[in-house]
């Protein structure tokens, strides 16, 4: 006997009909309308409820299905990514047939045992020892015992007298789709096929053997099986045609299309003529296989089928406890399970919620047609209901009903109680309404948003994204209520005759949609817990018949194949394209340090050419008069050229000096095409970084249900009427900074509708619409994103404030704060104007927690009110890690980088002047602008960068300016700031402009809109990125932080003079070593220039070299008064007395011959340091 014909009460059946109802689901993923589409997903699903229906037939102790399992899930897995996924559908499809069989007692032991002797003939299927094999179909039929003795024991139960409609639809939807994919096809090949057709007839054959199977386990599972039972004999016809195609009659279409038609005409209309014309098609004579049609008891049954609208609903019983509605995962729920179905439940719950207020909208829009209450059923309330549920309600309802079966069995999956069993009822109850006339009325309407925002926080809670609903029970039970007075009365539970429809909550858009649904409309149910105690006033009918129609549901948008990425692998990926970022800025340091190389190479080339060239010309002069006339030359030294060696010497000297130019220019093109393919990589990098924080970006849309259903919930509790309305709700966010800011926006919406949002009756007082209005904006300004809350409710009580606050001490009574400096008091920890605590406020965490969450996530926030006209909260926080322009500023203690936004132009300095009262003006084209300087708004000491580039200047270091002024160089950065005026910053003088990563600060450090984070450059260094706007606004200056000046640390200075670059490479890396800079010449006329640029603390200098030798250089340096203590090694390979001499009379301090020891020199270098001593 089929699943269906088990008594609903018999506690023995309803274990057996939970193991039919999982082995039928496994056909779901395959029909799904994205199945064939994402191959992936739908193998995922599939082995999710493969194992829910092994779990479930374990806990019936038939365990070979869980056997099956581990063979079939991994092999859906590897298949799915594969090119032959659609031919292993058509097989799992057939597969899934008899695991419906199996499980519904259809199948024989031999039938079961091919679940597993099968699976070594299908394509890829990996080999499975013959032993494992053995095993599990001794399980197999071992368990097909086991189900033929619970049949037994059940056999007892009276049949089910009825089918469902939808059921029967269901079927009918397979066999239409049966003859269209498979017999029209088939018909058209024809039989029997020609040779070159075979195969594919075969195929086909086959595949329709395997739909009928399908078709009838369904059947029988519904309580159609005596007509099932007539499907068999086909089903072995078929298999005869399969093995032998070229023997299959030609009438054979034919059979299969009247067989078709016959089914048909059965699911529309299971009456005598329907079900003699299909026991006619079954049983032809035409058939391989011919049947012998139903028995008379079979047959009596079919014809006393009643067909109902839907599955049988019963009123809810027994009593609920807390265990009835827990959010606890089950022990044993697979991870995997949960991996794939935990995310999808708050995007259902979500798309529930959105039905929901389409229908509520939609039934609110029909004024006049609501059902009529318990106690109005009779002969005049009959007049009031319309023939059919209107269109605009019927569609949400339907959609809404197929989530919440979704959602049912997503959680029954994962063993989720709770929301099983709320989406139970809330199915049963949407079912009933489809089923009844007329539209919902307010208590079901209220009943039904209740439970829609139960959900949705149920949803959440499970997904560790908020807490659990605080009145699960009482939701559950008010919708049992309404079950119940629909299944005994017809008509929903009694409500005040005041009740009015509740309508939907939407949003209106700004963004780049344009699209503008219609606003949000709040207000308190009609009945409520007595807890709340609201008086909920009702609108006029005039305002209820004007009401907006529910706009149309949005077309999906056209994605490509989805894949669920962990959000830490994002982040990873967004850490490598950072990190990448950060090599390509070396990269690019590097390129730019071998241009110079390059063009220091090229001077020297340069040079090198001239002076071959001058020596060409001395050698081709001097020559003549050096090689003489060779001996018994002919020959005039005139008439022929007689070279000698330095002849030859000379020349290779000038020909290495052209091949320097050959190869200065083959660097030249190889430099430009390096510095074009690292361009192309830092676009290439770009775009890649732009990618990843596009698929960490997720629309404001995607959190609208949770704060529409905030603002619903408190404007129930606070028994208020208020719209909600939404803009730039196609803002992409962040996905972590959104979910970090759903808090703080939902205190802020409880707090306007508590506080803000003054009752009906006092808003039609002052003017205003009896409905409050509060609106949510989102947008961004650079990389920071702007949410503005805003609404029309009283404002802020100042004098409440004031006296609050000075009660509480926060201001001293005699003092007169402004109006902002009040406002801000509401941010304080623990203030609150509310005397009485109630569910919304009172208990001092109310803006205090949206400032703290705010200043966590490193934003800001601003509140603007005027008295009577509504409040005015504003809150910026900056996005997370992002790539921006910025330009370079380096000084020698500081490292900035510059965001460009708001720079309009970066000019010369020397337009900066003072005025009469001494301030800094900037003169340009723009006239007369205030100026400051930038080292003066970080909180550094008045004119410190000058003063440490003029030090750095005099030691000789990179950062120095060449020119004497300490200003030269210095820039003027014309920057519009936040206002709209525009300021001068006077800036040390810029380096490169770069795209860098921009690193959010840790939130230890203090937050300021003016530091937007920093950035690891290509050289290493760690850079503060400025946003110039903010750092000029008023108040905005970090100059409360004063910091003293530094003194600049400088190295002892080494001057090394000698001709031989080997010499002068290999001291200057011995000389760092001992912690000295070092300065070095190849001749003592650029030893004594760069003596005159900064005096060294030693200099080593050799005896010999060109245009100035050390001698030479030594008494230069001692007539000079600045170098004149400076301590003098020489180094060289002279060693005689008389050259010793030479050197002291000179004024030489050390002098020493080569080779020496590096432990030596360091010896003598110490000595000289510590003081000058006598010539060693």
């Amino acid at each position: 006997m089929s699943a269906g014909s088990m008594r609903p009460d018999d506690a023995a059946a309803i274990p057996f009909e939970r193991l039919n109802e999982a082995s039928v689901a496994l056909l779901d993923p395959l029909f799904e309308p994205l199945a064939e589409a994402e191959p992936q997903r739908t193998a995922a699903r599939l082995g999710d409820a493969i194992m829910h229906c092994a779990q479930v037939a374990d806990s019936l102790g038939l365990r070979s299905l869980n056997y099956l399992a581990t063979l079939m899930v991994p092999y859906l897995q590897r298949e799915a990514g594969g090119d032959g996924w659609p031919g292993t559908r058509d097989r799992i499809e057939g597969w899934i047939g008899r695991i419906i069989a199996f499980c519904a007692g259809h199948a024989s032991p031999e039938e079961a045992t091919l679940l597993v002797n099968d699976l070594h003939s299908w394509p890829s299927f990996p080999e499975v020892p013959e032993q494992f094999v053995n095993l599990i179909a001794a399980r197999l039929r071992q368990d097909c015992a086991l189900v033929a003795e619970l049949v037994a024991e059940l056999a007892s139960a009276p049949p089910m007298a009825s089918v469902a409609r939808d059921e029967l639809e269901m079927l009918l939807e397979a066999v239409e789709g049966l003859e269209a994919e498979v017999i029209g096809p088939l018909a058209g090949i024809g039989l029997p096929p020609p040779p070159a057709a075979l195969g594919a007839v075969s195929d086909l054959v086959d595949l329709c053997r395997e739909r009928l199977g399908n078709l009838a386990g369904a059947m029988r599972y519904v309580g159609l099986a005596p007509a099932a039972d007539l499907l068999e004999p086909c089903r072995e016809s078929l298999a005869a045609w399969r093995d032998a195609p070229a023997s299959a009659s030609p009438e054979a279409p034919e059979l299969l299309h009247g067989l078709t038609q016959a089914l048909a005409a059965f699911l529309r209309d299971p009456a005598g003529p329907a079900l003699m014309a299909l026991e006619g098609a079954c049983t032809d004579a035409r058939w391989p296989v011919r049947g012998e049609g139903v028995g008379a008891q079979a047959r009596a049954a079919l014809l006393g089928l009643e067909v109902v609208g839907s599955r049988r609903i019963e009123a809810p019983s027994g009593q609920l406890d807390a265990d009835d509605v827990s959010l606890e995962l089950a022990p044993d729920a697979d991870a995997s399970v949960l991996g794939h179905l935990l995310p999808e439940l708050a995007a259902l719950s979500a798309g529930f919620s959105e039905q929901i207020d389409r229908l509520v909208a939609a039934a609110a829009s029909a004024q006049g047609r609501s059902w009529p209450s318990a106690e109005k059923v009779g002969e005049d309330a009959c007049e009031e209901v319309p023939e059919e549920v209107p269109e605009e309600v019927a569609e949400p309802l339907a959609e809404a009903r197929r989530i919440a079966h979704t959602l049912k069995g997503a959680a029954n999956t994962v063993g989720i109680r709770g929301i099983a069993l709320l989406t139970h009822r809330l199915e049963d109850l949407l079912q009933l309404l489809g089923e009844r006339s007329g539209t919902p009325d307010a208590a079901t309407r209220n009943a039904l948003t209740e439970a829609a925002d139960c959900l949705a926080e149920m949803a959440d809670a499970v997904a560790g994204l908020g807490e659990g609903p605080a009145d699960a029970l009482g939701v559950c039970r008010s919708l049992g209520a309404h079950i119940d007075a629909l299944l005994s009365a017809g008509a929903p539970p009694d409500r005040p005759e005041e009740a009015q429809p509740l309508p939907g909550l939407q949003s209106e858009s700004s963004g780049p949609s344009q699209q503008a649904g219609p606003s949000s409309s709040l207000e308190p149910p009609s009945t409520l817990p007595d807890a709340w105690e609201s008086e909920p006033s009702a609108p006029s009918p005039e305002s209820a018949a004007s009401a907006p129609a529910p706009a149309p549901a949005p077309a999906p948008a056209q994605v490509g194949e989805l894949l669920r990425v962990p959000a830490s692998l994002l982040d990873r990926i967004l850490d490598l394209a950072g990190e990448a970022g950060i090599l390509l800025a070396r990269v690019q340091e590097q390129v730019d340090q071998l241009g110079e190389v390059r063009q220091a190479f090229r001077t020297d080339s340069d040079r090198l050419r001239v002076l071959a060239g001058e020596l060409e010309g001395l050698v081709d002069i001097r020559g003549v008069s050096l090689s003489g006339r060779r001996p018994g030359s002919d020959f005039d030294p005139l008439e022929l050229d007689d070279f000698n060696e330095l002849h030859t010497v000379s020349r290779r000297i000038a020909e290495a000096g052209a091949d320097a130019r050959v190869l200065d220019h083959q660097l030249d093109r190889q430099g430009a095409d390096l510095a074009e393919a690292v361009g192309q990589l830092e676009r290439v990098q770009t775009d890649l970084r732009e990618a990843v924080m596009q698929s960490r970006l997720v629309p404001v849309r995607s959190v609208l249900p949770r704060l529409q259903r905030v603002a619903r919930q408190a404007a129930r509790m606070a028994g208020k009427t208020v719209e909600l309305t939404v803009a730039g709700e196609d803002t992409a966010v962040d996905a972590r900074l959104l979910q970090g800011l759903l808090e703080p926006i939902g205190h802020l919406l409880r707090n306007a509708i508590d506080h803000g949002i003054e009752p009906a009756a006092e808003r039609e007082r002052a003017g205003k619409a009896a409905a409050g209005r509060v609106s949510l904006r989102f947008g961004r300004d650079g990389r920071r994103l702007i949410v503005h809350c805003t609404d029309d409710g009283r404002g802020l009580d100042l004098d409440a404030i004031r006296a609050r606050a000075q009660e509480a001490g926060l201001i001293d009574p005699a003092a007169a704060p402004g109006p902002e400096a009040l406002a801000r008091l509401v941010l304080e920890p623990g203030f609150s104007t509310r005397r009485q605590a109630t569910q919304l406020s009172g208990r001092g965490i109310g803006l205090d927690v949206v400032q703290r969450a705010v200043r966590a996530l490193r934003g800001e926030i601003e509140l603007a009110a005027a008295d009577g006209a509504g409040l005015e909260v504003r809150i910026e926080v900056p996005e997370g890690m992002v790539a921006i322009p910025v330009v370079l500023v380096r000084t020698p203690s500081h490292v900035l980088a510059l965001s460009i936004r708001g720079v309009e132009r970066i000019l010369p300095a020397d337009g900066a002047v003072r005025d009469d009262a001494g301030a800094l003006r900037f003169v340009g084209a723009h006239g007369l602008v205030p100026a400051v300087r930038l080292d003066e708004l970080l909180g550094l000491p008045e004119g410190f960068f000058a003063r440490e580039a003029e030090a750095a200047r005099l030691s000789g270091r990179q950062h120095a300016a060449a020119a004497p002024d300490p200003g030269a160089g210095e820039v003027a950065m014309l920057v519009r700031g936040l206002d709209g005026s525009r300021v001068a910053v006077l800036s040390p003088p810029p380096g490169q402009t770069r795209n860098v990563v921009v690193r959010p600060l840790p939130p230890w450090l203090p937050s300021t809109s003016a530091v937007e984070g920093a950035t690891v450059l290509g050289d290493g260094a760690v850079a503060t990125v400025l946003d110039l706007p903010a750092l000029v606004a008023p108040g905005a200056s970090l100059a409360a932080s004063r910091f003293p000046e530094q003194q600049i640390q400088r190295l002892p200075v080494c001057l090394v003079a000698d001709d031989s670059v080997s010499v002068r490479r290999s001291l200057q890396l011995f000389l760092e070593d001992l912690g000295f800079e070092v300065d070095s010449a190849a001749d003592g006329v650029d030893a004594l220039a760069l003596a005159a640029r900064r005096v060294p603390a030693l200099a080593i200098v050799d005896l010999e070299m060109p245009r100035m030798n050390g001698v030479e250089l030594c008494r230069a340096l001692r007539a000079d008064p600045r170098t004149r203590e400076v301590p003098v090694l020489m180094i060289t390979s002279r060693s005689s007395e008389r050259h010793r001499a030479l050197a002291r009379e000179a004024g030489v301090d050390v002098f020493l011959t080569k080779p020496y020891g590096e432990d030596e020199l360091a010896s003598e270098i110490r000595r000289c340091l510590v003081g000058r001593t006598a010539l060693g």
